[in-house]
């Protein structure tokens, strides 16, 4: 009984509209510049991903957030040298927001993260690859109704994936992107 009724307390206080937590999503998209590198020689790929993050925030101080996000970023194709299947980074993270009030429903904000993720990617060697990023980014959050805002903003992400042998050769990477995006929050 105690139990049920310290959940129904925390659920109240989540519900009050100014409690600075938040959930939301985003969705975008990507033209991605990896370059690759073995023994003495580098190579430059373009590799375009579609990103869908779900997010969960509050609000450190009345201009600066934390939100903590999980992505699945699909790669139209696969990442890796030759003999390799994978496609899809699962990767979590944390950014630090800071949003201007320009009226009661239009805050510009800036941002800085850093996220790490792993991809299935079958090799010869290892199963799969692991990913370290960092975004700086910027857009704009308009209020729309109640607790619901839209987002939209862009970041430059840059990512550094762990060296990759096929068994003989072994491949260093690192990629980058300008990464729009559109989303959806819920304050509650």
């Amino acid at each position: 009984m105690k139990k049920i009724v310290a959940a129904m307390m925390m659920t109240s206080a989540l519900m009050a509209n100014d409690s600075g937590i938040y959930v939301g999503v985003d969705v975008g998209s990507a033209d991605n510049t990896d370059k690759m590198s073995v023994e003495r020689a580098t190579f430059k790929n373009d590799n375009r991903y579609n990103e869908v993050k779900v997010k969960v925030g509050f609000e450190a101080d009345e201009a600066t957030k934390v939100q903590l996000t999980f992505s699945k970023i699909e790669y139209d194709e696969k990442v890796f040298p030759p003999n390799s299947t994978g496609t899809t980074l699962y990767e979590g993270g944390i950014d630090l927001i800071k949003e201007f009030e320009i009226t009661s429903s239009l805050y510009p904000f800036i941002k800085i993260g850093i996220g790490y993720g792993k991809m299935d990617s079958k090799h010869a060697v290892m199963d799969n690859v692991k990913e370290i990023s960092s975004n700086i980014g910027a857009g704009i959050l308009y209020k729309l109704i109640g607790g619901v805002s839209a987002e939209v903003g862009c970041d430059y992400v840059y990512r550094r994936w762990d060296n990759v042998s096929d068994g003989s050769l072994t491949y260093e990477m690192r990629g980058s992107a300008i990464k729009p995006y559109v989303g959806l929050n819920y304050e509650f």
